[in-house]
């Protein structure tokens, strides 16, 4: 969905059609909350038994969480 993005390590980026799909499905089933792909189940869960700096470590360092969008190619207006 945005040029340039890179997918965190062990996280595949998402076909649109396959998260319309699976969003469409939550609405119909009143899901509370949808979290996709796989690995994005797993950020609460890290979150509750890691201190915080080993969490922001473990998904900066290990996962690359925190540099997705650096290559992001979007718009640069300063607007």
């Amino acid at each position: 969905m945005f040029d340039g993005v890179t997918a965190p390590r062990f996280t595949p980026l998402l076909e649109p059609g396959d998260i319309v799909n699976r969003i469409i499905k939550a609405v119909q089933t009143n899901e509370i909350q949808l979290r996709a792909p796989f690995m994005v189940k797993l950020i609460p869960f890290l979150k509750g038994i890691l201190p915080r700096p080993l969490f922001d470590m473990v998904a900066g360092k290990l996962f690359g969480v925190y540099r997705a969008m650096d290559t992001f190619k979007g718009s640069h207006s300063s607007t």
